[in-house]
């Protein structure tokens, strides 16, 4: 099974409610502020850095697949 935006989008989504939420704050607010969030959201980095800390299905997950999740929330 391929991994698509589409599928990786509602695990984004949590990954960015948990992290808003505190779940994760200090890593999140850190990459927040040196990735430049926008709009208070965390970063794609932090994404993936909860992602792989949370579920080892993400382990192979990378920033650019996080990113186009993203792009499906936005749309």
């Amino acid at each position: 099974m391929s991994l698509t935006p589409e599928l990786l989008s509602t695990y984004v989504r949590n990954a960015m409610m948990a992290l808003k939420r505190g779940k994760g704050r200090e890593r999140g607010a850190r990459a927040s502020k040196e990735g430049g969030a926008i709009m208070g959201e965390p970063t794609a980095e932090a994404i993936v850095v909860y992602l792989h800390r949370t579920d080892a299905r993400w382990a192979r997950v990378g920033v650019w697949a996080v990113e186009e999740a993203v792009e499906v929330l936005h749309h």
